[in-house]
């Protein structure tokens, strides 16, 4: 609401605390997974955005950074361009992965809105 200036809330441009908070899932389930292969035992986590959000606040840059920002480097995109709504458009690379599996989007880049929600 600071951020846009507004008197309600309102949707960032980046789904960050999703994203981050997913990714605490991923790593959760993978843990659980090792654990229960090695040892034999059932695991249990408990994710929360505002506590992704307190972690992320708590952590902005690494110790004895002069970084001031995110900046953009080609490193991080994947090789390939797409076709979007908007023109060709870059696909970031994932922040993790599983060594040897392809990062494949199963669609291309859409307006906002355009979807159905489905599962």
């Amino acid at each position: 609401m600071h951020w846009q200036q507004h008197d309600k809330p309102t949707p960032l441009p980046v789904q960050a605390l999703d994203h981050a908070t997913g990714y605490l899932m991923a790593a959760a389930v993978l843990t659980g997974l090792q654990q229960r292969v090695e040892n034999g035992n059932g695991s249990q986590a408990r994710l929360s955005l505002a506590r992704t959000a307190q972690l992320l606040q708590q952590h902005r840059y690494a110790p004895g950074s002069t970084q001031t920002g995110i900046t953009a480097e080609v490193k991080d995109n994947l090789p390939m361009l797409e076709l979007t709504p908007w023109g060709l458009g870059i696909r970031l690379r994932a922040a993790a992965y599983l060594p040897g599996t392809p990062f494949l989007c199963a669609t291309p880049g859409c307006l906002p809105g355009t979807d159905p929600a489905s599962w």
